[in-house]
């Protein structure tokens, strides 16, 4: 069990085995349960497409509640419960989107069927923290498929995930229909995406007066920490001000 090196908060690259190497032989075949202990421990994964067994799910679960109870101690105080299901069901996602982007050749129906499913429970402050937990690691999927292959259906699913998880898809550029209603919300969410925002520069989420005015009160009297947000911040009040 790979959890403990999660605790640090440490992310590094995502990396697909075989991505660029297509001729070669195919990667090893690798169970959800080593695909998250590999992505949490050191980012490179190879992946399958066969089904995942049940046991292999319920293992998933065991190794994703002790992440999680490790993770917890790096997000702002009073973090959303838990939900083990969507825990689940967003490495699954992950699992067989990193799939994909090995496997090219997956008809678009296939791709929707997978990475367009609705999940199994309404979108809300636990929802997003659960997702979290693994979708994090989406803007590293989004670059390695469109290093790839930039204009497939799988880049565009992969945009529509970000907008939809806009937590953990900060830094994928923009996105037209970003959502943080839930987010902008919840104290601790609200923090966490303003931090991630600030520490990747993300203009792009700069479009919600919410998310401004977090970003300001976050940075209080040293804008100057955030150069670059901080006059994309001020040209929005001077367009609202003139309006």
């Amino acid at each position: 069990m790979r959890a403990a090196n999660f605790a640090s908060g440490h992310r590094v690259p995502l990396c697909v085995d075989g991505l660029f190497q297509r001729t070669a032989e195919p990667a090893r075949a690798m169970s959800l349960t080593s695909f998250l202990n590999d992505l949490f421990e050191h980012g490179r994964v190879a992946t399958v497409s066969a089904a995942v067994s049940t046991a292999d799910q319920q293992e998933a679960v065991r190794l994703l509640r002790e992440c999680e109870r490790c993770d917890r101690a790096n997000w702002p105080d009073g973090p959303p419960t838990y939900s083990e299901q969507i825990g689940l069901w967003s490495a699954n996602l992950l699992y067989r989107a990193c799939h994909f982007v090995v496997d090219r050749d997956a008809n678009p129906e296939s791709l929707s069927r997978v990475l367009m499913a609705e999940p199994p429970e309404p979108f809300s402050a636990t929802t997003h923290y659960s997702a979290d937990l693994t979708l994090r690691f989406l803007p590293d999927v989004l670059k390695l498929a469109r290093s790839a292959a930039g204009d497939d259906p799988l880049v565009a699913m992969l945009l529509t995930l970000g907008e939809q998880w806009p937590l953990a898809s900060v830094g994928m550029g923009p996105l037209p229909a970003v959502n943080v209603r839930c987010i902008v919300a919840d104290p601790c969410l609200r923090q966490a995406y303003v931090d991630r925002i600030l520490k990747k520069s993300d203009l792009s989420r700069l479009n919600n007066s919410t998310v401004r005015q977090a970003i300001q009160a976050s940075l209080g009297l040293y804008p100057e920490l955030a150069q670059t947000i901080s006059a994309e911040i001020e040209r929005f009040t001077k367009q609202e001000a003139a309006s």
